[in-house]
């Protein structure tokens, strides 16, 4: 019991810290550089619904962040001794980019089968193939990290 309350301290920490990080990158992406190198798709310019949009983006994303981490906490609690890799750290990756290949990567080219993006934009959906995959590895690097700091 007490690793699962290890790991759940771990993942709400490590959630909210990738949930302001994925939060900044999707509004990086979706505000500043899709709109500069797709101006076809983004015609419109930023006003101030628009930025209330984001505002509420980046505080919807610290709490799916702190969710999200909650529960990969508890399964990373659950299979720490089973994880490869020696260090927490390591555990914590392999078991990040696990999750990403079943959750992350399936939801994205389940979305691209269905229709979404339009054809004529179907390259994009390499970009938050990526992101994810990058904010998973991050996600999964600071669950081991806060597993070792927060050890009873």
């Amino acid at each position: 019991m007490v690793e699962v309350g290890r790991g759940l301290k771990a993942g709400v920490v490590s959630g909210v810290i990738y949930g302001v990080v994925n939060a900044i990158v999707n509004i990086i992406v979706m505000g500043v550089i899709f709109p500069s190198v797709f101006p076809e798709f983004f015609v419109q310019v930023f006003g101030f619904v628009e930025m209330i949009i984001l505002v509420v983006l980046f505080v919807a994303g610290l709490i799916a962040g702190a969710t999200i981490g909650l529960i990969f906490g508890f399964i990373f609690a659950v299979l720490y001794k089973e994880l490869p890799g020696r260090t927490s750290v390591i555990k914590g990756a392999i078991f990040s980019i696990v999750l990403w290949v079943i959750l992350g990567l399936t939801m994205q080219l389940a979305a691209t089968s269905v229709g979404w993006p339009p054809s004529e934009a179907r390259f994009l959906v390499s970009i938050p193939i990526m992101i994810s995959l990058g904010t998973s590895i991050l996600l999964g690097i600071l669950l081991g990290y806060f597993w070792d700091r927060l050890s009873p």
